[in-house]
């Protein structure tokens, strides 16, 4: 065929042995082959078949690797196999029937093992070994592999995609008697073939650009790897799945286990096995090498340290200037630091701002800017007064409070210097805003409490000394206004911002007025707006505004006199409130402390309450008693659980109200039941002497608990006794008897007690008829328990 008809691809054979000639003759000619349904696994070695590519779905080595992935899904690792077994034999699948009926007479059923069975088949696909010629299912044959997954491609035990197939034959032309449908799988094999070289013979013309290309069986088969396109089977069905040539140029094949349920006649799939291919996949070695020996750091590192020797650089400039911009503002006369700040005597007082010193004025000691920290009219009136004559930056924020509730004026007399300054540059205001939310927002209303007349002459800075004193009447009408309504002159909504550049401006002229909301006297209403007089000579004296607030106010005293009443009556409200409170707080502490005493000793409460642990003590003799009621299991079972709940709070009642009587055992034998009052309870009691350790335990909820023989003792001088009698062991009668000689005992005998032997005991009576009821204690202290 080569020779004579110059054949330039060769489709199959259809077996291994043929495939295996044909294949290495290709090779030897360079001429493209492809496989269809050969399916052995030396036919994947490229090194003897360089120029073969296969589209079957199932070979040797492929459904090896789907086997394996299905034990690793499963976390089965440990396998068993045959190491002598030959490739005939392990192709032969038919032979798994032979297999597992020799491995169920051996015992080993296949509901105790797993047994994984590659559906490996030489030449067309066979049917499942239970169906039966007619299609009928072999049971017993079923049976055998029940429970067994078989490892198959995906299309495996079923028959759906015959139909489409046929559909397909139909639209050719062709009809079922022209094929064979038991070899249904070469048909599809086969059209796959066809196209994958077509596709790939359409690609290598294209890049090279000639048709001479498409017989070099090397070039022809590299194109084929990695090659995806639409093929005739799919796992769903005809036309639907898509080829995957892997980088062998071999068909990446799509699997499933399926499982053999013994309930069902299908085959159910379980488990969907299907490769992926990862096209951006990294090498076996770093792009740089395993020790950076393939790369070049030097512009990198150099380019790093010339950026970090700029920041640097920036850094340093900005520090230095920081620098000698301070140094410069150090070197200032009037610059003072809260550190240098010293009492000095009178005889050093030069400053006319600092011999200003009254109640109502805080003293003048210099100015400290870029630090960030922070009765009126008196104050004010002394300034006029004085050598200073005015305030010149009267406002809200310059009206101080000391720790003694006086009103203190400042930044007095600093508002022209600082003017002067800053035109001349010496001092920066935009220095002082920096970083100061609360700086800025306040010198920037400052302009909203100077009069009109002194922001028109700001330039000239020449107003007389009483004109300037008139101005601080102005802005005493707006500190007045805050004062009474917190909010500054002006209608709400008004953007203070803008308001403030208008009047800086002189583009707009800004007044001052009492909004129609706000309700105040009408003389004091009066008051605020002659201050605000557009005419300076119109605005009243700080005499007149003086004996107004006074007389409208009908405030006596100083604010220290009106805070002295306020906490006075504040004093008086406290102290009624601590009284009831530390009453209530004595009264939870007593039912606490009568609480806490009757759960444990006076002793172990004392330093629980001091929070001090309590160590252990042992107690040289002390008597323990036990009581157990006669017929409790009974009485329960016959009554509610309310109903026990009262019983058991009435005998714990009636031992508080006797548990310091010398008759308290008699009160057992006269309680009755609430719901069955013609009941009695009958109690079963015993007690013993001798030494006991005591201990509390736990620290969020503490126990007082008793260890020792002693306590071993009294249980069983209770469990022994009798219903409605008390048994005593020899020491509590030998001790009893000692110190209360008015009570009778009566012996019983030896009796057998667990882990002491043969022990006397007795019975107690009770109280002798002639004996006193004056209750006498003993005359050495024993602890009762």
């Amino acid at each position: 065929m080569y020779h004579l008809q110059k054949v330039k691809v060769f489709i199959g054979p259809y077996c291994n042995a043929e495939m295996d000639a044909v294949a290495r003759m290709a090779a030897f000619w360079n001429i493209p082959i492809i496989g269809y349904m050969a399916a052995s696994n030396s036919l994947s070695d490229k090194k003897a078949y360089p120029t073969l590519a296969r589209v079957s779905l199932r070979t040797t080595n492929s459904i090896a690797e789907a086997t394996c992935a299905l034990l690793r899904h499963y976390g089965w690792y440990k396998i068993v196999f045959d190491e002598w077994a030959d490739a005939k034999a392990m192709l032969a699948s038919e032979s798994s029937r032979e297999f597992l009926t020799a491995a169920n007479s051996q015992g080993m059923a296949v509901n105790e093992y797993a047994y994984v069975l590659p559906w490996l088949q030489d030449g067309a696909k066979d049917t499942s070994p239970w169906i039966a010629a007619d299609g009928s299912i072999l049971q017993k044959v079923k049976d055998q592999y029940a429970n067994t997954i078989i490892v198959d491609d995906v299309n495996s035990f079923d028959n759906s995609i015959i139909q489409p197939f046929l559909e397909r034959i139909k639209e050719a032309g062709l009809s079922e008697a022209d094929v064979d449908i038991a070899n249904i799988y070469g048909y599809l094999y086969l059209f796959d073939s066809l196209k994958l070289y077509a596709i790939a013979a359409k690609k290598v013309m294209n890049e090279t650009g000639g048709v001479k290309n498409v017989v070099n069986g090397r070039l022809v088969w590299n194109t084929m790897r990695r090659l995806r396109f639409s093929g005739m089977l799919g796992s769903s069905g005809i036309a639907s799945g898509v080829v995957t040539m892997d980088d062998r140029g071999e068909r990446a094949p799509l699997y499933r286990g399926f499982f053999v349920s013994p309930n069902s006649e299908q085959v159910l799939p379980m488990v969907h096995l299907e490769p992926t291919m990862i096209k951006d996949c990294d090498g076996d070695e770093p792009s740089c090498g395993f020790r950076g020996e393939r790369c070049d750091f030097t512009l990198v590192i150099v380019g790093g340290v010339l950026v970090i020797l700029l920041l640097l650089a920036m850094a340093s400039i900005y520090f230095i200037r920081r620098l000698i911009e301070k140094r410069a503002l150090d070197k200032l006369p009037f610059r003072i630091y809260r550190d240098d700040i010293q009492f000095i005597d009178e005889e050093q007082l030069k400053s006319m701002m600092k011999q200003a010193i009254h109640d109502n004025i805080n003293p003048f000691l210099g100015i400290a800017f870029n630090e960030k920290e922070e009765v009126l009219i008196l104050g004010l009136e002394y300034l006029h007064a004085s050598a200073i004559g005015y305030h010149g930056a009267l406002s809200t924020w310059s009206c101080l409070i000391d720790r003694n509730w006086m009103i203190k004026l400042t930044d007095y007399g600093i508002a022209d210097p600082l003017e002067r300054w800053e035109k001349q540059q010496a001092i920066s205001v935009d220095g002082l805003k920096d970083g100061d939310d609360k700086t800025q927002a306040l010198q920037a209303t400052s302009a909203l409490y100077e009069a009109p007349e002194m922001l028109k002459n700001r330039e000239k800075n020449r107003l007389r000394r009483n004109r300037k004193q008139l101005a601080d009447i102005y802005a005493f009408g707006v500190v007045m206004y805050e004062i009474f309504f917190r909010a500054l002159p002006f209608p709400e909504g008004t953007d203070i911002s803008e308001l403030v550049e208008a009047i800086k401006d002189g583009s707009k002229v800004v007044k001052p007025t009492i909004q129609k909301n706000k309700v105040l006297n009408m003389d004091l209403t009066n008051l605020i707006e002659d201050c605000w007089n557009g005419s300076p000579e119109m605005r009243p004296s700080l005499r007149r505004i003086k004996l107004n607030v006074e007389t409208y106010l009908k405030v006596r005293g100083s604010l220290v006199d009106q805070m002295m009443r306020m906490m006075e009556e504040y004093a008086n409200n406290l102290e009624r409130t601590v009284q009831e409170r530390t009453g209530m707080l004595e009264e939870a502490n007593v039912r606490a402390d009568k609480l806490l005493s009757q759960l444990l000793p006076a002793y172990v409460a004392s330093e629980l309450k001091q929070g001090r642990s309590v160590p252990p003590k042992m107690f040289s003799s002390a008597t323990i008693l036990f009581s157990d009621i006669v017929g409790f299991a009974d009485l329960c079972q016959s009554a509610t659980p309310l109903e026990v709940v009262n019983v058991l709070n009435g005998v714990f009642d009636g031992f508080d109200q006797f548990i310091a009587r010398r008759d308290a055992y008699k009160y057992l034998t006269d309680f009755a039941v609430p719901h069955k009052p013609r009941e009695r309870i009958v109690c079963r009691l015993g007690f013993h002497t001798g030494p006991v350790a005591a201990a509390v335990v736990g620290l969020n909820a503490p126990r007082y608990c008793l260890f020792g023989d002693t306590v071993n003792m009294s249980s069983r001088m209770e469990s022994n006794s009798e219903p409605g009698k008390t048994q005593i062991s020899e020491a509590a009668n030998k001790l009893l008897l000692e110190h209360y000689p008015d009570y009778e005992t009566e012996e019983r005998g030896q009796i057998s007690v667990k882990g002491k032997g043969m022990c006397t005991t007795y019975w107690l009576l009770g109280v002798k008829q002639t004996s006193s009821n004056t209750y006498q204690a003993p005359t050495s202290q024993v602890k009762q328990t």
